[in-house]
């Protein structure tokens, strides 16, 4: 199964654009309008809402995608819809999938060209590509374990993944049987990192189910879990946290390391007791940040963020961001600061920490819980959604919100 969109030829959803810079970032809000109900809230009401999430900006901070889902309550099925829209800003949004299967995780690769999103088209999740100006689908990944995330290497010419190993024989054929109960300890598949290359199909190719599939190489693997990952600028390694099995008790174990995508030897980068995740490359290559946790680790922690050399050495402390709860986004393009997120009391703050120590700025907030927080492949643009009460609207609106840092 494949499917097909032209820009704004199918219109379901009202959309009015905006981006405004800010330290050369473009912000795009989308608003998830909710009619305010006279005869107060009901379990009817609450399945009626639309939730957003998923938000990419393309490099050229031009369009938005991003995933709607809804709830689907009929005679003949009762289910959760997601499906993917893009907008090109200016008016209307485009219904990119289709009704009869997921799409979720819309991600455009670094030249612009193509719209990678995640689908159970084939029956399990798997990556699938959209041409940017429109076009048919094509299924890149094969495998029968499911996608777990994918991000495009720079060069916009392969995919990492992230995926569970994949489920010996005897596994399957208990599975079959229905004799497959979990086992505390014995239960679990190590999740490892995958290559797929992209290839843009041509002639015949281009009609959907014939692309390019492949089951993906190998980069990871051994006893250990891979969490969160990133490219490096170049695309010769992967940097990424991981814990000794995926177990919820092992989440904090987690240390960092990097691999070799073309001989896949993994290097230890921050081994120590504290829960080290979220490792991202600077732009020019020459350092990761990471986020780790005080000691011991457990469920209350605070958190910092942290700068080690990608070769390895010492970490440097950056300094303490408000909440001590911070969640990267990604680097500035000039590589001067982190982007990160956390909570003030009952909104978020959208925030900028500097990678020389100084003390990190808020962004004037929009006001309310922000959600879908994600920085674009080109590090100009920031997507996220916002709730909005409206008493006559029911569409989805792309709005744009002033954003200014402080004086310094």
């Amino acid at each position: 199964m494949s499917s097909s969109f032209r820009i704004n030829t199918s219109h379901l959803a009202t959309l009015a654009s905006g981006a405004v810079l800010i330290h050369s970032l473009a912000v795009f809000v989308i608003l998830l309008c909710v009619p305010v109900q006279a005869h107060g809230w009901s379990v009817d009401d609450t399945l009626n809402v639309v939730v957003i999430s998923d938000i990419d900006v393309s490099p050229d901070g031009k369009v938005a995608a991003y995933v709607v889902k809804r709830a689907v309550m009929t005679d003949d099925r009762s289910a959760w819809e997601r499906q993917v829209f893009v907008s090109a800003g200016g008016g209307q949004a485009t219904l990119i999938s289709d009704e009869e299967s997921v799409w979720f995780s819309p991600r455009w690769s670094p030249d612009g060209r193509w719209l990678a999103f995640l689908s159970d088209m084939s029956g399990d999740a798997n990556i699938w590509i959209i041409p940017a100006e429109g076009g048919r689908s094509v299924q890149v990944s094969d495998v029968d374990t499911e996608v777990l995330d994918f991000q495009w290497a720079p060069d916009s010419r392969s995919l990492g993944f992230r995926a569970p190993d994949p489920l010996p024989d005897n596994a399957k054929a208990a599975q079959k049987a229905r004799d497959d109960a979990q086992v505390k300890g014995k239960s679990f598949r190590m999740k490892h990192l995958w290559i797929v290359p992209w290839s843009p199909p041509t002639g015949a190719a281009t009609s959907g189910d014939d692309g390019p599939r492949s089951a993906g190489v190998r980069v990871t693997s051994g006893g250990f879990s891979v969490l969160d990952w990133d490219w490096s600028p170049d695309g010769y390694f992967m940097v990424f946290s991981h814990v000794p099995s995926p177990e919820p008790a092992n989440s904090f174990f987690s240390d960092i390391s990097t691999v070799a995508v073309g001989t896949g030897i993994v290097t230890p980068l921050v081994h120590d007791p504290a829960m080290n995740k979220s490792p991202l490359y600077s732009p020019d290559g020459r350092w990761i940040a990471y986020i780790a946790s005080d000691l011991p680790p457990c469920d209350f922690s605070a958190f910092a963020v942290f700068l080690i050399p990608a070769e390895g050495g010492l970490p440097r402390r950056l300094a303490e961001t408000p909440d001590q709860r911070p969640h990267l986004l990604g680097w500035s393009a000039n590589g001067d600061f982190l982007l990160f997120w956390e909570y003030r009391g009952t909104s978020t703050a959208l925030s900028v920490l500097p990678a020389d120590g100084r003390e990190p700025e808020d962004l004037s907030a929009l006001g309310g819980v922000m959600a879908g927080i994600r920085l674009n492949s080109s590090r100009t643009s920031v997507g996220f959604y916002l709730p909005e009460q409206l008493r006559a609207s029911r569409g989805i609106r792309l709005a744009s919100g002033r954003l200014r840092t402080k004086a310094t």
